[in-house]
């Protein structure tokens, strides 16, 4: 079960660790950065955090020193993420903006953040270790190609009305399905090759 922390409300917040990334020029976008994250998770080791920062801050490698701020929110980040993922009540989320900001920021924050797992699924090599035979693998497949697709979104072309808002939830929730299903296909039929990631 996922353990709650004081920490969930301020730190689940877009914008917050979205500035905080920018003032210490991390290399990703917010949610894109999240979305490299929850793909490393399929590795399921204890190297992932090292393996995320790696991709985040250039040059970094294991034991070099991060701004303060900069780390703390990283950490609580990757915490928070792992508990989501293994919270059996489905507590999974996406960051992204808040539904106060605009359609075009929300949707250009979904294609990073599915860029970025596509990323960090990439990274871990699970995809290619997937035998194609076992029961759930062709709706994965098609999931990643749908992912494919919605890192081509272009921002710019979405409108401000109450079928795009209804359009875009119902994209969210599909990633968000999307990548608990994979993350569970992860542990059900890779689980013996796996670390803990505490």
């Amino acid at each position: 079960m996922r353990t709650e922390t004081k920490l969930d409300v301020e730190l689940w917040n877009y914008q917050y660790v979205n500035s905080i990334l920018e003032e210490t020029h991390v290399l990703s976008h917010a949610s894109e950065a999240h979305g490299i994250l929850c793909g490393l998770m399929a590795l399921k080791s204890s190297r992932v955090k090292d393996i995320w920062l790696a991709q985040l801050i250039e040059n970094w490698k294991p034991g070099d020193s991060v701004d303060d701020s900069c780390e703390w929110v990283l950490d609580q980040l990757f915490k928070l993420t792992v508990n989501q993922l293994e919270d059996d009540d489905f507590g999974f989320q996406l960051l992204l903006p808040d539904v106060e900001d605009s359609m075009i920021a929300r949707t250009e924050a979904l294609s990073f953040w599915c860029h970025g797992y596509l990323y960090g699924l990439g990274i871990s090599g699970v995809v290619d270790q997937i035998n194609s035979e076992v029961e759930g693998v062709k709706n994965i497949i098609e999931f990643i190609h749908d992912l494919q697709e919605i890192t081509k979104l272009i921002a710019t072309e979405v409108d401000e009305d109450d079928s795009a808002e209804l359009a875009y939830m119902e994209l969210e929730e599909y990633v968000r399905f999307g990548v608990m299903s994979i993350w569970e296909f992860v542990n059900d039929q890779m689980g013996n090759r796996s670390q803990t990631l505490h």
